[in-house]
């Protein structure tokens, strides 16, 4: 999950940033949205079963993580 919502703001940083991107900022924009709306039907779905993932569940890493795709 982590590293599509993270290739997508990267890709975004790059292109407002004036760095060359593999992509056009509809397409980087379009998949973000997806991957993001994607990521939150996935995210309800593990809390519903599991509840937050804490450091005693997948360890500090794995929590940390979770947490980046919670936020965004």
């Amino acid at each position: 999950m982590v590293i599509e919502d993270q290739k997508w703001r990267k890709e975004s940083d790059n292109i407002e940033n004036g760095i060359t991107s593999a992509y056009d900022k509809a397409t980087v924009d379009y998949n973000w949205r997806k991957t993001d709306s994607l990521n939150l039907i996935e995210a309800k779905s593990i809390i519903k079963q599991y509840g937050y993932l804490g450091y005693d569940l997948v360890g500090e890493s794995g929590s940390n993580i979770f947490w980046t795709i919670v936020q965004h």
